[in-house]
């Protein structure tokens, strides 16, 4: 299933926990989240993905920071967890 529109959360571990589990089985085999990842009390993202997945990705997170470091030092205090459902039963 393809849907090229963005659906935009408020700020809400729970309301974006919720809506991943939503689309996942809704058939969505690849979800990406941005935003809030950064250090306040309402930067969530990570603790909700961590809610509804199974594992780290390791790497990706630690790419995705050196990639943005070329444009704010300020990349490096992001908090991207890249994580992994497993893999649909056949």
């Amino acid at each position: 299933m393809v849907d090229p529109e963005p659906i935009v959360l408020a700020d809400g571990e729970l309301v974006l926990a919720n809506r991943l589990t939503e689309l996942a089985a809704q058939g969505y085999r690849l979800i990406i989240t941005t935003g809030g990842t950064g250090l306040t009390p309402t930067d969530r993202t990570p603790e909700a993905t961590t809610r509804v997945t199974e594992y780290l990705v390791p790497g990706i997170g630690e790419a995705m920071r050196a990639a943005g470091v070329v444009s704010t030092p300020l990349a490096a205090l992001s908090r991207e967890w890249p994580r992994c459902a497993a893999p649909p039963s056949s």
